[in-house]
């Protein structure tokens, strides 16, 4: 994903577009692919996976936009929350 539009999407999470807050996770290719795999490892295990995972996840993610300070630093988290919830599921 291109920084400017990384960017953009920061601006508009933290500091409001139209007025409103946004809760914009950017996913890159690599990142919706990963959560593919996953998907996919439950699958072959006969476990089961429900999309409240998916929404434990996406609520770390929002919760962590409020603590950081630029864009980069979101990027990063980002990465670093969606590992994490990888492991723990595994």
């Amino acid at each position: 994903m291109h920084k400017d539009t990384y960017s953009q999407f920061w601006i508009s999470v933290k500091y409001e577009y139209d007025g409103k807050p946004q809760k914009i996770i950017p996913l890159t290719t690599q990142h919706f692919a990963l959560l593919l795999k996953k998907l996919l490892q439950y699958i072959e295990t006969g476990k089961k996976f429900s999309h409240y995972e998916l929404h434990k996840l996406y609520e770390k993610i929002i919760n962590e936009t409020k603590r950081v300070n630029s864009f980069s630093e979101w990027t990063r988290k980002i990465d670093q929350l969606l590992e994490c919830w990888m492991e723990e599921r595994i």
